[in-house]
Protein backbone atom coordinates (compact mmCIF):
# COMPACT_ATOMS: atom_id res chain seq x y z
CA UNK A 1 0.00 0.00 0.00
CA UNK A 2 1.31 3.45 -0.88
CA UNK A 3 0.19 6.88 0.25
CA UNK A 4 0.37 10.07 -1.72
CA UNK A 5 0.13 13.38 0.17
CA UNK A 6 -0.51 16.68 -1.55
CA UNK A 7 -0.22 20.09 0.11
CA UNK A 8 -2.00 23.16 -1.20
CA UNK A 9 -0.18 26.34 -0.21
CA UNK A 10 -2.03 29.59 -0.75
CA UNK A 11 0.45 32.32 -1.38
CA UNK A 12 -0.42 35.88 -0.23
CA UNK A 13 1.17 37.31 -3.36
CA UNK A 14 1.22 36.91 -7.10
CA UNK A 15 4.17 37.24 -9.48
CA UNK A 16 4.28 39.69 -12.37
CA UNK A 17 6.86 40.30 -15.07
CA UNK A 18 8.18 43.80 -15.40
CA UNK A 19 10.72 45.41 -17.70
CA UNK A 20 13.29 48.15 -17.65
CA UNK A 21 15.63 49.65 -20.24
CA UNK A 22 19.36 49.79 -19.69
CA UNK A 23 21.81 51.87 -21.77
CA UNK A 24 24.38 49.62 -23.42
CA UNK A 25 27.72 50.69 -24.99
CA UNK A 26 29.78 48.66 -27.51
CA UNK A 27 32.72 49.31 -29.83
CA UNK A 28 31.69 49.68 -33.49
CA UNK A 29 35.19 50.25 -34.99
CA UNK A 30 38.26 48.75 -33.46
CA UNK A 31 41.91 48.70 -34.56
CA UNK A 32 44.52 46.44 -33.10
CA UNK A 33 47.17 49.19 -32.91
CA UNK A 34 44.72 51.91 -31.84
CA UNK A 35 41.93 50.29 -29.99
CA UNK A 36 38.31 51.38 -30.22
CA UNK A 37 37.87 54.47 -32.28
CA UNK A 38 34.07 54.58 -32.34
CA UNK A 39 31.60 53.70 -29.65
CA UNK A 40 27.89 53.12 -30.18
CA UNK A 41 25.06 53.24 -27.65
CA UNK A 42 21.68 51.56 -27.59
CA UNK A 43 18.87 50.75 -25.13
CA UNK A 44 18.33 47.12 -24.21
CA UNK A 45 15.12 45.88 -22.56
CA UNK A 46 15.51 43.60 -19.57
CA UNK A 47 12.75 41.59 -17.95
CA UNK A 48 12.48 40.63 -14.30
CA UNK A 49 9.86 39.21 -11.92
CA UNK A 50 8.51 40.71 -8.68
CA UNK A 51 6.04 39.55 -6.06
CA UNK A 52 2.98 41.78 -5.57
CA UNK A 53 1.09 41.40 -2.29
CA UNK A 54 -2.55 40.47 -2.55
CA UNK A 55 -5.12 42.90 -1.06
CA UNK A 56 -4.98 42.79 2.74
CA UNK A 57 -1.30 41.87 2.97
CA UNK A 58 2.00 43.71 3.07
CA UNK A 59 5.66 42.99 3.76
CA UNK A 60 8.59 44.46 5.64
CA UNK A 61 10.86 44.72 2.59
CA UNK A 62 11.47 41.04 1.95
CA UNK A 63 8.44 40.66 -0.42
CA UNK A 64 7.15 37.70 1.60
CA UNK A 65 3.72 39.36 2.00
CA UNK A 66 3.14 37.71 5.38
CA UNK A 67 1.97 40.80 7.33
CA UNK A 68 -1.84 41.30 7.42
CA UNK A 69 -3.33 44.78 6.98
CA UNK A 70 -6.40 45.93 8.93
CA UNK A 71 -8.69 48.75 7.88
CA UNK A 72 -9.55 50.52 10.11
CA UNK A 73 -6.34 50.25 12.08
CA UNK A 74 -6.56 48.24 15.31
CA UNK A 75 -6.86 50.47 18.38
CA UNK A 76 -6.65 50.13 22.18
CA UNK A 77 -4.01 47.40 22.14
CA UNK A 78 -5.56 45.32 19.35
CA UNK A 79 -3.36 43.33 16.94
CA UNK A 80 -4.09 42.64 13.27
CA UNK A 81 -4.46 38.85 13.04
CA UNK A 82 -5.67 38.58 9.43
CA UNK A 83 -6.85 41.04 6.77
CA UNK A 84 -9.34 43.44 8.38
CA UNK A 85 -9.65 41.23 11.47
CA UNK A 86 -8.31 42.64 14.76
CA UNK A 87 -7.56 40.44 17.74
CA UNK A 88 -8.73 42.55 20.69
CA UNK A 89 -7.39 42.37 24.27
CA UNK A 90 -9.74 41.97 27.23
CA UNK A 91 -10.24 45.71 27.60
CA UNK A 92 -11.58 46.46 24.11
CA UNK A 93 -14.00 45.06 21.55
CA UNK A 94 -15.83 45.79 18.29
CA UNK A 95 -14.58 46.78 14.85
CA UNK A 96 -10.96 47.78 15.11
CA UNK A 97 -11.14 47.26 18.92
CA UNK A 98 -12.47 50.82 19.06
CA UNK A 99 -14.88 50.25 21.97
CA UNK A 100 -13.35 50.07 25.45
CA UNK A 101 -14.87 47.61 27.89
CA UNK A 102 -15.09 48.00 31.63
CA UNK A 103 -11.55 47.27 32.76
CA UNK A 104 -8.55 48.94 34.29
CA UNK A 105 -8.28 50.92 31.04
CA UNK A 106 -11.87 52.13 31.36
CA UNK A 107 -12.82 51.66 35.01
CA UNK A 108 -16.41 51.62 36.24
CA UNK A 109 -16.20 52.14 39.99
CA UNK A 110 -18.14 52.91 42.06
CA UNK A 111 -20.69 51.86 39.49
CA UNK A 112 -22.19 48.90 37.70
CA UNK A 113 -20.91 47.55 34.40
CA UNK A 114 -23.50 45.89 32.15
CA UNK A 115 -23.12 44.17 28.78
CA UNK A 116 -19.37 44.38 29.17
CA UNK A 117 -19.00 48.05 28.32
CA UNK A 118 -21.99 50.04 29.67
CA UNK A 119 -21.07 51.82 32.91
CA UNK A 120 -23.76 53.23 35.20
CA UNK A 121 -22.47 55.26 38.15
CA UNK A 122 -23.96 54.88 41.60
CA UNK A 123 -26.30 57.70 42.78
CA UNK A 124 -24.18 60.64 43.88
CA UNK A 125 -21.18 59.74 41.73
CA UNK A 126 -20.35 60.97 38.23
CA UNK A 127 -17.83 60.04 35.55
CA UNK A 128 -15.39 62.87 34.81
CA UNK A 129 -13.12 61.00 32.40
CA UNK A 130 -12.70 57.57 30.83
CA UNK A 131 -9.65 56.82 32.97
CA UNK A 132 -10.99 57.75 36.42
CA UNK A 133 -14.24 55.82 36.59
CA UNK A 134 -17.14 57.19 38.65
CA UNK A 135 -14.85 58.95 41.13
CA UNK A 136 -16.47 62.39 40.94
CA UNK A 137 -18.96 63.59 43.53
CA UNK A 138 -22.24 65.05 42.37
CA UNK A 139 -22.32 68.32 44.32
CA UNK A 140 -26.12 68.41 44.12
CA UNK A 141 -26.47 65.27 46.26
CA UNK A 142 -26.92 66.34 49.86
CA UNK A 143 -26.27 62.87 51.29
CA UNK A 144 -22.64 62.98 50.15
CA UNK A 145 -21.81 66.46 51.42
CA UNK A 146 -19.52 66.62 54.47
CA UNK A 147 -20.85 68.18 57.68
CA UNK A 148 -18.88 70.88 59.49
CA UNK A 149 -19.20 69.85 63.11
CA UNK A 150 -16.90 72.45 64.63
CA UNK A 151 -15.66 75.73 63.22
CA UNK A 152 -13.88 78.37 65.28
CA UNK A 153 -12.24 81.55 64.05
CA UNK A 154 -10.06 83.62 66.37
CA UNK A 155 -8.82 87.14 65.64
CA UNK A 156 -6.03 88.27 67.95
CA UNK A 157 -3.45 90.93 68.60
CA UNK A 158 -0.31 89.21 69.84
CA UNK A 159 2.73 91.00 71.16
CA UNK A 160 5.64 89.79 69.07
CA UNK A 161 8.26 90.18 71.76
CA UNK A 162 6.87 87.67 74.24
CA UNK A 163 3.77 86.17 72.54
CA UNK A 164 1.34 87.73 75.00
CA UNK A 165 -2.23 88.17 73.71
CA UNK A 166 -3.24 91.81 74.04
CA UNK A 167 -6.84 91.32 72.89
CA UNK A 168 -8.85 88.79 70.88
CA UNK A 169 -12.30 87.53 70.04
CA UNK A 170 -13.61 84.14 68.92
CA UNK A 171 -16.36 83.41 66.42
CA UNK A 172 -17.96 79.98 66.39
CA UNK A 173 -19.67 78.82 63.22
CA UNK A 174 -22.59 76.41 63.44
CA UNK A 175 -23.80 74.04 60.75
CA UNK A 176 -27.45 75.01 61.26
CA UNK A 177 -26.81 78.64 60.41
CA UNK A 178 -28.49 79.92 57.29
CA UNK A 179 -26.17 80.58 54.33
CA UNK A 180 -25.00 84.18 54.35
CA UNK A 181 -26.02 84.73 57.99
CA UNK A 182 -23.73 87.19 59.79
CA UNK A 183 -22.79 87.36 63.44
CA UNK A 184 -22.37 90.95 64.63
CA UNK A 185 -19.72 91.68 67.27
CA UNK A 186 -18.27 94.82 68.84
CA UNK A 187 -14.51 95.20 68.36
CA UNK A 188 -14.02 98.92 69.16
CA UNK A 189 -11.67 99.63 66.24
CA UNK A 190 -8.82 97.23 66.76
CA UNK A 191 -5.78 96.20 64.75
CA UNK A 192 -5.23 92.46 64.54
CA UNK A 193 -2.12 90.53 63.52
CA UNK A 194 -3.13 86.87 63.92
CA UNK A 195 -5.87 84.80 62.32
CA UNK A 196 -6.54 81.28 63.65
CA UNK A 197 -8.91 78.64 62.23
CA UNK A 198 -9.87 75.35 63.86
CA UNK A 199 -12.55 73.14 62.38
CA UNK A 200 -13.55 69.50 62.12
CA UNK A 201 -15.49 68.04 59.21
CA UNK A 202 -17.45 64.80 59.34
CA UNK A 203 -18.06 62.53 56.35
CA UNK A 204 -20.59 59.69 56.30
CA UNK A 205 -19.64 56.82 54.03
CA UNK A 206 -22.30 55.97 51.41
CA UNK A 207 -24.04 52.66 51.86
CA UNK A 208 -24.51 49.68 49.53
CA UNK A 209 -21.64 50.49 47.21
CA UNK A 210 -21.03 47.86 44.50
CA UNK A 211 -18.31 45.31 44.96
CA UNK A 212 -14.91 46.44 43.73
CA UNK A 213 -13.94 44.87 40.40
CA UNK A 214 -10.91 42.61 40.32
CA UNK A 215 -8.69 45.28 38.74
CA UNK A 216 -9.25 47.63 41.73
CA UNK A 217 -7.06 46.31 44.52
CA UNK A 218 -7.94 49.00 47.06
CA UNK A 219 -10.42 51.84 47.34
CA UNK A 220 -11.39 54.43 49.93
CA UNK A 221 -13.83 57.33 49.86
CA UNK A 222 -13.50 60.41 52.03
CA UNK A 223 -12.47 64.06 52.26
CA UNK A 224 -9.41 64.81 50.14
CA UNK A 225 -9.14 68.59 50.43
CA UNK A 226 -10.32 71.40 52.70
CA UNK A 227 -10.09 75.10 51.85
CA UNK A 228 -10.96 78.31 53.72
CA UNK A 229 -11.51 81.65 52.04
CA UNK A 230 -11.06 84.64 54.33
CA UNK A 231 -12.02 88.14 53.24
CA UNK A 232 -12.01 91.40 55.19
CA UNK A 233 -13.89 94.20 53.40
CA UNK A 234 -14.07 97.88 54.29
CA UNK A 235 -17.37 99.77 53.96
CA UNK A 236 -18.09 103.53 54.12
CA UNK A 237 -19.00 104.81 57.55
CA UNK A 238 -22.33 106.07 56.24
CA UNK A 239 -23.12 102.76 54.51
CA UNK A 240 -23.31 102.16 50.78
CA UNK A 241 -20.97 100.30 48.49
CA UNK A 242 -17.72 98.68 49.56
CA UNK A 243 -14.89 101.14 49.06
CA UNK A 244 -11.99 98.76 49.66
CA UNK A 245 -12.00 95.01 49.29
CA UNK A 246 -9.31 94.83 51.93
CA UNK A 247 -7.57 91.50 52.35
CA UNK A 248 -8.55 88.27 50.65
CA UNK A 249 -6.73 85.02 51.22
CA UNK A 250 -7.23 81.34 50.46
CA UNK A 251 -5.99 78.82 53.03
CA UNK A 252 -5.52 75.17 52.15
CA UNK A 253 -5.54 72.83 55.09
CA UNK A 254 -2.46 70.63 55.48
CA UNK A 255 -4.20 68.09 57.66
CA UNK A 256 -2.52 64.94 56.35
CA UNK A 257 -5.40 63.95 54.06
CA UNK A 258 -5.21 64.08 50.28
CA UNK A 259 -6.42 62.35 47.13
CA UNK A 260 -4.12 59.43 47.90
CA UNK A 261 -5.01 59.41 51.60
CA UNK A 262 -8.63 60.54 52.10
CA UNK A 263 -10.11 61.21 55.53
CA UNK A 264 -12.76 58.51 55.62
CA UNK A 265 -14.65 59.93 58.64
CA UNK A 266 -13.05 62.94 60.39
CA UNK A 267 -10.98 65.67 58.80
CA UNK A 268 -9.40 67.97 61.36
CA UNK A 269 -7.83 71.21 60.24
CA UNK A 270 -5.89 73.91 62.13
CA UNK A 271 -4.54 77.00 60.38
CA UNK A 272 -2.55 79.69 62.18
CA UNK A 273 -1.77 82.77 60.08
CA UNK A 274 0.80 84.82 61.98
CA UNK A 275 1.23 87.18 59.02
CA UNK A 276 -2.39 88.36 59.08
CA UNK A 277 -2.63 92.15 59.52
CA UNK A 278 -5.75 94.29 59.32
CA UNK A 279 -7.57 97.11 61.09
CA UNK A 280 -11.19 96.22 61.78
CA UNK A 281 -13.56 99.09 62.49
CA UNK A 282 -17.26 99.74 62.60
CA UNK A 283 -19.18 98.38 59.60
CA UNK A 284 -16.45 96.11 58.30
CA UNK A 285 -17.21 92.51 57.52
Amino acid sequence: MSLKCEYLIYRQYYTVRRSRSDLQIYCAIWYSWWGCSYWRRYWRTKYYYVNICRPGWTHNGDRNCNIPVCRPTCQNGGACASPNVCQCPTWSRGVGCASLTCSYRRPCYPGNCTSGNECTCEPGFIKQSQSDGCLGFDSTREELRPVVGKSNVTLSNIRRTDGKVNFMFILEGLEEEEPGQLEIIWCNQRRFNNLYFEYITYFTQPENLPKRPVYVSEGEIGIVESIIEANVSKVPRDGGLIRDEGSFKVYKCEGGFSKDNPAAELATCVIDDEQFKTLIEHGDW
